[in-house]
């Protein structure tokens, strides 16, 4: 084995702290020790019983790269300011420097999605258990295995919803039939939405509510006997707007298809269901036809005359 692969695997995992060399201060961020006098400014702490901190060549050079990508991405500055997207991309380039990683200016996005909030607990400077005046033998050496394992799985999913931004939208069949309300079989989701919740199970379970309730607030005729099943995301959003599952959800989210294929038809149901007379508009599970690919295909004699 060479030396220089014997160097790589030690820097793989960690090792204990050792005592700073004089005339040195432990980097601040990846432990080792530098030279003071190479230095302008020392990074004091805030923690009077702590020795003060550097930075070496390395992770100023991070720094610097961070502020490079960040410039590079306009829509992350307007949503969260340059300073805070400048530290998450040092976070997240922290975290990959830990596992002989780097990021391309492109995955900026689906990384720091994935690894900012680890690698922003990765500094030497933020890890409890060094005492005063100590560095780390290596680069990171402070990072314990579980952090290191840690990060390695977030590279990983990093890298699948770096693929998952070129897939096309899954289907999500709902978990019973279909939306008790509507009467779709299934959903699409993005990909990527698919690839960040871990699982088309996952996402399943994040996007079809489950629901138990009266036979009367689907249209159904009375009966001790209650529904159990599945509402789809936008029978679900109608349901949150208006407390709860009934004839006015129903209208609502009827209402709210319409608004999307024909703004016209929308309008005048509206006006109908603002009337003396309105439509019962009955949810799918009580009129006995299969399921659908389109919400609320069991209206489609009552939406063809609007």
């Amino acid at each position: 084995m060479t030396t220089e692969r014997a160097e790589h695997l030690r820097s793989q995992v960690p090792d204990d702290p050792i005592p700073l060399p004089v005339g040195h201060l432990a980097c601040e961020v990846c432990g080792v020790a530098v030279p003071v006098d190479v230095f302008a400014e020392v990074i004091e702490p805030k923690k009077t019983r702590r020795a003060p901190y550097a930075r070496c060549h390395d992770c100023q050079a991070l720094h610097g790269h961070a502020v490079e990508l960040a410039d590079g991405h306009p829509y992350l500055n307007s949503r969260l300011g340059i300073p805070v997207v400048i530290d998450r991309i040092e976070w997240t380039l922290w975290g990959l420097a830990v596992i002989g990683q780097t990021m391309r200016a492109v995955d900026v996005p689906v990384m720091l999605a994935r690894l900012q909030s680890l690698g922003q607990n990765v500094g030497f400077r933020g890890s409890n258990h060094i005492a005063r005046r100590e560095c780390s033998p290596y680069a990171w050496a402070h990072v314990g295995m579980s952090d290191r394992a840690a990060l390695r799985a977030a590279f990983g999913a990093a890298l699948r919803d770096r693929l998952a931004l070129k897939a096309g939208p899954v289907i999500i069949a709902s978990p019973s039939t279909a939306c008790l309300m509507c009467g779709v079989a299934t959903i699409s989701r993005p990909a990527i939405e698919v690839s960040r919740r871990g699982s088309v199970g996952a996402t399943q379970l994040a996007t079809w509510r489950a629901v138990l309730v009266d036979r009367t607030s689907l249209g159904g005729m009375p009966s001790p006997d209650r529904v159990e099943g599945h509402v789809c995301p936008d029978c679900t959003d109608a349901i949150d707007e208006v407390g709860g599952v009934g004839w006015r959800a129903r209208s609502r989210a009827v209402v709210s298809y319409l608004r999307h294929s024909s703004p016209q038809k929308a309008q005048r149901l509206r006006s109908m269901i603002d009337s003396d007379f309105p439509p019962t508009l009955p949810a799918w599970w009580a009129s006995r036809q299969p399921p659908s690919a389109e919400p609320w295909s069991h209206l489609r004699r009552l939406i063809d005359r609007l």
